[in-house]
């Protein structure tokens, strides 16, 4: 890793995870705080799932729990309500610090977890600053399912999406609602040269343009890829795409999400994060879901999505074979295929992304809400 990109990731070590509930118990109120720590992988430059024109930050999440003060935090601002007029539910908004291309996960907690059930939540509506990338509007309804016994829902913040406070609201059957705010900061892009590689015809112009067209293409082709928004197939935390003991040094994650290649002609936003893989290296589906896509492209090489439902879809890229047709019911941790080099790479490893409701997120700030790291 170079010094540049290690000063550039030195910057960014701060504590991703700050979840604040409130609960009313016997009269009194606490707060309840999870404070989560940084692991930063190594980074070397390789592969790409990408798209045209914003951003970055490798970090991960170990969660640990204390009791503080009731606090308040520019990330989640609780409000509560009460249900049949015997429970306080809260709203929780993790991460705390969330900037562009971010996962954000929120969950309905109370006294009487019986009365924070999906059953009985109406809907939720997020209102952020505007609309982002993947052209979605301002106003989003999301869904709730349920894990560990709570309703959680996924809102992905937008790469280029407008910054600034977003507004989610949930709306009870009972008429109550609970909202809460978060605001949205700006990405930090570093940018990197990225060559055409001479399998997709060297780094002239003509490449470099006809690189724009391909990527126009297949990410049109990827857009369309259907995810179930009504059903989840998962009940576990999500997995890694590589096993630890399958690589060198366990799990490293070269080149992170978010930083801008500049293949020449155009500049191209990294969506997704790459991991250290040698050629043949096994890639398994890190939940349970369904193939939607299995199928070479020219840009992202072999290419495997997998739909978990509730819009949420994995994707893994330049894959040197492939073990699944679209259609398949998959388990988590069940073989894709093998890592490779296919398409515009420049080194052997494997490319993961995932989206959730269309939208591009930073795949390690995703894992990092189930508590999970390398």
């Amino acid at each position: 890793m170079s010094d540049t990109r290690r000063n550039v990731y030195t910057k960014m070590m701060k504590p991703s995870f700050v979840s604040i509930g409130t609960f009313v118990i016997g009269g009194a109120i606490f707060a309840a705080i999870i404070i989560g720590a940084v692991v930063v992988g190594e980074s070397m430059k390789q592969g790409a799932d990408t798209t045209l024109a914003p951003k970055d930050t490798p970090v991960v999440t170990v969660a640990a729990t204390a009791t503080l003060p009731a606090a308040t935090s520019s990330a989640s601002i609780i409000s509560t309500s009460t249900i049949a007029t015997t429970s306080t539910l809260s709203i929780s908004i993790s991460p705390s610090q969330i900037i562009e291309g971010d996962p954000v996960m929120f969950t309905i907690t109370g006294t009487s977890d019986a009365n924070a059930t999906i059953a009985n939540i109406k809907n939720v509506t997020v209102v952020a600053p505007g609309p982002n990338m993947a052209g979605r509007s301002d106003a989003t309804s999301l869904q709730f399912l349920t894990y560990k016994n709570v309703p959680i829902a996924f809102y992905g913040t937008g790469i280029n999406q407008a910054t600034g406070t977003t507004t989610v609201t949930v709306t009870m059957k009972d008429g109550a609602k609970i909202s809460g705010t978060f605001t949205i900061g700006k990405r930090f892009s570093p940018s990197e040269k990225l060559p055409v590689p001479a399998q997709l015809g060297g780094n002239s112009t003509s490449s470099q343009q006809q690189l724009v067209t391909n990527l126009a293409a297949e990410n049109a082709a990827l857009t369309n890829v259907y995810s179930n928004p009504n059903i989840s197939f998962w009940t576990s935390a999500f997995t890694w795409p590589i096993h630890a003991s399958d690589v060198s040094g366990g799990i490293i994650i070269t080149d992170p999400f978010g930083y801008n290649r500049n293949s020449g002609v155009e500049t191209i936003i990294h969506k997704g994060s790459d991991f250290k893989a040698p050629v043949g290296t096994p890639v398994y589906a890190i939940n349970a879901g369904y193939v939607r896509m299995a199928r070479l492209f020219t840009v992202y090489g072999n290419t495997v999505v997998v739909d978990h439902g509730m819009g949420i879809q994995s994707f893994y890229m330049h894959l040197s074979k492939m073990s699944v047709t679209p259609g398949e019911a998959v388990k988590q941790g069940q073989l894709l295929g093998y890592s490779g080099e296919t398409g515009y790479s420049e080194g052997p490893h494997l490319h993961l992304t995932i989206r959730v409701g269309g939208v591009s997120i930073d795949p390690i700030k995703f894992y990092a809400l189930f508590g999970v790291t390398p």
